[in-house]
């Protein structure tokens, strides 16, 4: 009986297979922070071997799974536009010689389960917690894990914030044995996220996404948000943060049970806008050393504008001094497959960004912020910082899809099911 049941779950209801695959995301990051170099099976390292485990169960769900109804044409748009920038990058990676893991090739397929079967709008909520929830677990985990000694504290730089008031030193002193014991000033935290500056984007998501759900997940996901971000000490977190705040306020006609005037909806993006212009000309005119690396880069580009000069490029230009050792990435969503991939690449990308764009603004245009939400968040993200590796799909990656899925099953669902 209980196995006819859970088969009549999974029968019915997406959510088991798409949140294995946002979960196995989640859980292939974890042990590639755990074990970054070893390798577990066959030569390849602990995160591949997650990677194909999870995708082969969620196969097996998905195959169980029958769905009520199909996607929208704007959704398959999307999603074909995001399969041809995979093998756009792919391709370019093979042509300047640079090297890929195999869990590149889990991208068609995840791709062609998602267009083939349709999560309700429920279950991609559903989904989309699973994800949120993921992501706090591992965090919380990575910092268990230099509580108990297992791990040592990654130091990438002194926290901004620490040193300029005395919360972080504060809540070091009183709850060092959960945050890891670091006396006065703190390290800017990566968890296991591999960098600070993908650790706050974590951060600013989980804020956002936050305040999208009900009170029982919003005061979990916000919280442990916020403190990614000022852990993190992100100001790229910091602006996406205030961007997806701006536009949910200026797309919500009411906030709860509050009905939001209409000159805040108007001042809220205009006062993110103007305080980041103000920032960017009187306080970081570089954009803490980026502006120069942007340079760096489109020079790069125009020895080869068609195709760009690939990871081996740049590469090459960091072993000549041209680059700094930490540049080997272009801080910018689109600067750096710029010179990576030149136009073609950039092309590519422009058209998924497009396409997300498109079915956030047909979701937002009948009353649903959410989809919206997310993709001016993810772009605000990525003003400053490249994070997602278009060869894959990983966890820096899932926001821009998810606010794709949630739009998408948003006006494609009837009306019974919004309610």
């Amino acid at each position: 009986m209980a196995i006819r049941s859970l088969f009549a779950a999974l029968r019915s209801n997406g959510a088991f297979y798409l949140g294995t695959l946002l979960l196995t995301f989640v859980l292939a990051q974890f042990a590639q922070h755990l074990w970054p170099t070893q390798t577990l099976l066959k030569g390849q390292p602990a995160s591949v071997v997650v990677s194909f485990t999870g995708f082969g169960i969620a196969l097996v769900v998905w195959w169980i799974y029958r769905p009520r109804d199909s996607w929208p044409p704007v959704l398959v748009a999307l999603l074909a536009a995001w399969a041809v920038l995979w093998g756009v990058v792919v391709g370019l990676s093979i042509l300047h010689d640079d090297l890929f893991n195999l869990t590149s090739f889990l991208v068609l397929p995840i791709l062609a389960m998602i267009w083939l079967k349709k999560p309700s709008l429920p279950a991609t909520f559903i989904a989309g917690d699973v994800f949120a929830c993921g992501l706090v677990v591992i965090a919380l985990a990575s910092q268990v894990l230099i509580v108990i000694g297992v791990r040592e504290i990654d130091f990438q730089g002194w926290n901004r914030l620490a040193t300029q008031t005395q919360v972080m030193e504060f809540a070091y002193r009183y709850f060092g044995a959960v945050l890891g014991d670091w006396p006065g000033p703190m390290a800017r935290w990566s968890g296991p996220f591999g960098n600070v500056n993908y650790a706050g984007p974590i951060g600013a998501f989980l804020v956002i996404y936050g305040l999208l759900r009900p009170w029982k997940q919003r005061v979990g996901f916000v919280l442990a948000g916020v403190i990614i971000v000022l852990t993190s000490d992100s100001r790229t977190s910091v602006l996406s943060c205030a961007v997806g705040v701006a536009a949910l306020i200026a797309l919500s006609p009411k906030l709860g049970s509050l009905r939001t005037a209409k000159w805040l909806r108007v001042a809220a993006p205009a006062a993110v806008a103007v305080a980041v212009i103000g920032y960017i000309a009187v306080i970081d005119p570089t954009l803490n050393q980026r502006t120069p690396v942007w340079e760096v880069f489109v020079s790069a580009w125009k020895t080869s504008p068609v195709v760009g000069v690939g990871g081996s490029g740049l590469q090459d230009l960091i072993s000549g001094g041209t680059l700094e050792w930490w540049a080997n990435h272009g801080h910018s969503i689109l600067v750096d497959p710029l010179a990576r991939y030149g136009l073609v690449g950039v092309a590519a990308i422009t058209a998924v960004i497009v396409a997300s764009g498109v079915v956030a603004t047909q979701a937002a245009r009948i009353g649903f912020a959410a989809s919206a939400v997310l993709f001016v968040t993810s772009l605000a993200d990525g003003f400053s910082e490249d994070l997602v590796d278009w060869r894959y799909l990983g966890i820096q990656a899932v926001p821009l899809l998810l606010a794709g899925l949630l739009g998408a099953a948003w006006f494609a669902q009837p009306v019974r099911e919004k309610t």
